[in-house]
């Protein structure tokens, strides 16, 4: 039993050296470019290797395992995975050798993180046998970690309780690498917006003064310094406005971690002055179907209207959405930099002003 127990406490220090190691490598590739991760849609396959540890009372030594596993992400969180492991446990007693296996489907659901490290919890069922062949429930996780745009480590436990008979609880301790087809890049670059700062104000010794008549923008809320700036409010004539655009990964409608400030801005702007009502507007690129895209331009423009209700606490009769398909391009959808800037979604909220009556130095 103490070489069992030697044998396990091998095992984890190793997987655990190994994740760490290749945890750094990943996040710091991430801080030299934004990424996220998101594997909504795709398959994987891969091969898995560790040990088995039997329950004590199996009178069984460990094993090494070999095997195969699969699955299909339906969004980002929740995904199923079928694998099978293969493994040769000897007796303790007569040293015979046991052929085993054990075949399960898992549900999986992966911490909300966007990283290239996330952690994940499994619970499934499956077909366990070693000196006899029963059911067994099995749960567990591990650390999945991508070093690469559709490729993945992970360490993986799992505790296997047998259903009938003597109820054995077994543990597998394992390895596994994936990789991800069907949905494009599991890990892509976040376009991320620039916010310039404002320029410095001179001060001017006070003199003498004359009163005007302006318009004036309200404080608390950045100011644009160019046309082109989103996220931040600006003055024309008579009224002052705050424009949105936010961008999409190829053929999502996941708003990306680096576009929530901008919104944050717009859903306070929203609550400082709640007669404005405002229409979301989705575009996509001219990849794909017309239907496809008016689609994923409806769902793109509901997921910004969502993301302001459900954590400003906006009225939604105040937001209206609309789908454009690739209609009203920005930019040319030949070339993929063109195809970028045309997966958005745009919206501008204007609030009348009132002139207010301030000094101007008189030169």
């Amino acid at each position: 039993m103490k070489k069992i127990a030697s044998s396990r406490s091998s095992l984890s220090s190793s997987i655990l050296l190994a994740l760490s190691f290749f945890s750094c490598v990943s996040l710091s590739i991430g801080q030299v470019q934004a990424l996220d991760v998101d594997r909504g849609g795709s398959w994987f396959v891969g091969p898995t290797f560790g040990y088995y540890s039997p329950a004590e009372s199996r009178d069984l030594n460990t094993a090494m395992t070999g095997g195969i596993q699969a699955g299909y992400y339906f969004n980002n969180l929740w995904g199923a995975e079928l694998s099978g492991i293969y493994f040769k446990p000897n007796s303790n007693t007569s040293g015979q050798s046991n052929n085993s296996y054990f075949v399960n489907l898992d549900g999986l659901f992966a911490l909300p993180t966007h990283a290239r490290v996330t952690p994940y919890f499994a619970l499934g069922l499956g077909d366990l046998k070693v000196t006899q062949t029963k059911a067994a429930v099995d749960f567990g996780g591990g650390i999945e970690v991508f070093p690469a745009n559709n490729f993945s480590f992970s360490g993986n436990y799992r505790h296997l309780i047998q259903v009938g008979g003597h109820g054995y609880n077994d543990d597998l301790l394992y390895g596994a690498v994936d990789f991800y087809f069907g949905n494009g890049d599991v890990v892509h670059a976040v376009p991320m917006p620039v916010v310039s700062k404002p320029a410095p104000v001179q001060e001017t010794p006070a003199q003498q003064f004359r009163e005007e008549s302006r318009y004036i923008l309200p404080a608390g809320f950045p100011p644009c310094k160019t046309p082109a700036q989103t996220g931040c409010i600006s003055l024309n004539g008579n009224q002052m406005s705050m424009n949105l655009d936010v961008k999409y990964a190829n053929d999502k409608a996941v708003i990306l971690g680096a576009y929530e400030p901008e919104l944050d801005n717009l859903g306070q702007f929203l609550q400082s002055y709640p007669a404005i009502k405002l229409t979301i507007n989705g575009y996509t690129s001219n990849t794909g179907t017309y239907t496809h895209n008016l689609n994923l331009s409806n769902r793109r423009a509901e997921s910004v209207k969502q993301y302001l209700v459900g954590r400003f606490n906006l009225d939604p009769q105040r937001l209206s959405t609309k789908g454009w398909s690739w209609n009203n391009p920005v930019a040319s959808n030949k070339t993929a930099e063109g195809q970028a800037e045309n997966r958005r979604v745009e919206a501008v909220a204007a609030v009348p002003l009132k002139p207010t009556v301030v000094k101007v130095l008189v030169k």
